[in-house]
C-alpha cells in the first residue's frame, strides 16, 4: 500500500485505529459522535477525519455537529465492499481533487513545533509579547487538546487557502498561547503556503494596511463568534471568521477580490465569485460601506 497522506496515522500504527469500513459498520445501528465510535479504545480524532471524508464521499451525513448517521451508500458499502482497499476507501481514486492543497505536512503540525514557534515571538524583541513572570511555563507547558486536535484533523481534501484560513481561525479564535496568536497561525500559514510555492510571508510583508486591517476585524469577529472561543467541537466551524480569512487569502495569493454588479435598472447587488456562504456575509459588510459612503456625502451637502 502506498504511503498515506491523507490518512498518515495509518501508517504509524494501523492497529490502533478503526479502518473506514468498521466506522460504517460502527453507524449501522444508528447515529453516533466520533466519541461513541471510538468507544474509549481509538483516538477520536482519527475517526472524527474519518467521518469527515466519508461525508465528503456520500457514505454518512452530518446530522449535528458532531454526530453522523449511515447514508444509502454507506450501507450499500457495507454490503458490497467494493470500494475499500484493505477495509479503507480509496481516497486517491474517489477524491479527484483537482486544485491547489497541502497533504504532506511532515514535522510541521505537531504540538512541539507549534509552541517552538509561539516561543520565538516571546523571544524575540522585534515585536511585542504581553508578558508576566510565568509567561515562558504558560508556553512550554501548553498541551492543549485543540493542538493535538489541529495536527491530526488537518483538513487536508480541502482547498489551499481553506486550509490557511482554517490554521489562521485556530489559532485567534482558540487563543491557545498568551499572546501572538495570530502571528503563529500566520507564521504556521506561510509555511503551508510554501509547499505550494507561494511566497506568503513576502506578499503579507507588501501588504502591511491589508493585514493590519484584517488582523483589527478579524479581533472583532472573533468577539461575535462565541463558538470558536467555547468549544473544540467547533474547531473546523466555517464561520464568518474563517470567510473572513478564507477571502483574505485567496485574494493574496490569486488576486481574486468579490467583484461588485450593480443591476443597471433595478440597482440589485450582485457578487462574482463567491458561495452562498460568502455572498451572505459580504452583504452587511457592503451594506456597512455604502451606508459610510451615504454618510459622508450628506455630511459634505450639509457643510455645502
Amino acid at each position: 500500500m502506498q504511503p498515506e497522506t491523507y490518512r498518515p496515522w495509518i501508517s504509524e500504527d494501523r492497529e490502533s485505529h478503526l479502518t473506514d469500513l468498521a466506522v460504517l459498520e460502527s453507524l449501522a445501528d444508528g447515529s453516533k459522535t466520533p466519541f461513541g465510535i471510538a468507544g474509549g479504545r481509538h483516538r477520536v480524532s482519527t475517526v472524527r477525519v474519518q467521518c469527515h471524508y466519508l461525508k465528503r464521499l456520500g457514505y454518512v451525513n452530518q446530522t449535528s455537529i458532531d454526530t453522523y448517521s449511515l447514508t444509502a451508500n454507506g450501507v450499500r458499502a457495507i454490503e458490497e465492499h467494493d470500494r475499500f482497499e484493505t477495509e479503507y476507501v480509496r481516497l486517491g481514486e474517489e477524491l479527484k481533487l483537482d486544485y491547489e492543497h497541502v497533504t504532506a505536512l511532515g514535522e510541521l503540525l505537531n504540538a512541539e513545533t507549534i509552541i517552538e514557534i509561539n516561543k520565538q515571538f516571546f523571544k524575540t524583541n522585534a515585536v511585542s509579547y504581553e508578558t508576566t513572570d510565568s509567561t515562558l511555563h504558560d508556553i512550554e507547558s501548553i498541551r492543549d487538546g485543540r493542538l493535538e486536535r489541529l495536527t491530526i484533523e488537518f483538513p487536508r481534501f480541502e482547498p489551499l487557502t481553506h486550509q490557511l484560513a482554517h490554521t489562521v481561525r485556530t489559532f485567534c479564535g482558540h487563543h491557545p498561547f498568551p499572546d501572538a496568536n495570530h502571528r503563529t497561525g500566520t507564521h504556521i500559514a506561510d509555511i503551508l503556503a510554501s509547499k505550494q510555492g507561494h511566497d506568503l510571508f513576502s506578499l503579507i510583508q507588501e501588504d502591511a494596511m491589508g493585514i493590519t486591517r484584517a488582523v483589527e476585524t478579524s479581533k472583532i469577529l472573533r468577539g461575535l463568534c462565541s463558538n470558536v472561543r467555547n468549544s473544540v467541537d467547533y474547531l473546523w466551524m466555517k464561520d464568518e471568521l474563517f470567510y473572513h480569512w478564507d477571502r483574505y487569502f485567496r485574494d493574496l495569493l490569486y488576486d481574486v477580490t468579490p467583484a461588485k454588479r450593480v443591476h443597471t435598472q433595478t440597482g440589485d447587488c450582485q457578487y462574482d465569485n463567491l458561495t452562498s456562504n460568502e455572498r451572505v456575509s459580504l452583504l452587511y459588510r457592503f451594506a456597512i460601506r455604502e451606508l459610510d459612503e451615504m454618510r459622508a456625502f450628506f455630511e459634505e451637502d450639509e457643510i455645502d
